[in-house]
């Protein structure tokens, strides 16, 4: 199995599928562990406050590629003809790792354990801040599936 932008995507259509991913990556909610919220262009976060976002490294253009580049659709579910959208959601905690992934919306099983272990490998990303003072923050996002 090869990573589905490198071997299935070409070209245009490679460009699109990232600029779906990131649209829906903007649509969706990042979510923290208080109650609270304030809304920004990419994300809301539900904090009592949060003076700095978390950031993967690089940006969300980075993380739009790290998971395009990384998430290995299995042959069997292209074969298939599998679409449509799985949402993943973790914890970025105090130190920048990412904790506790979980499946919020389901395409396949196997594309879950997929997307699972591509999210725990992720390297660490900036965490968020509150009053001067690092916290975990609940992070979701969407991985579009289109088979062309």
């Amino acid at each position: 199995m090869q990573p589905i932008f490198n071997s299935f995507f070409s070209g245009s259509l490679r460009l699109t599928v990232l600029l779906l991913l990131f649209l829906f990556c903007n649509s969706r909610q990042a979510q923290a562990q208080k109650t609270d919220s304030s809304t920004t262009k990419n994300a809301s976060y539900e904090h009592l406050e949060l003076d700095e976002k978390p950031e993967f490294p690089g940006g969300i253009n980075a993380l739009m590629a790290y998971l395009g580049n990384n998430v290995i659709v299995p042959s069997h579910l292209k074969r298939a003809g599998l679409e449509g959208l799985a949402v993943a959601s973790f914890i970025i905690n105090k130190k920048g790792r990412i904790v506790s992934v979980e499946i919020k919306e389901s395409l396949h099983p196997d594309l879950d354990r997929e997307l699972v272990k591509v999210i725990q490998n992720m390297p660490h990303w900036k965490p968020a801040r509150n009053k001067g003072k690092r916290v975990a923050v609940r992070f979701s996002v969407p991985f579009r599936v289109k088979i062309t």
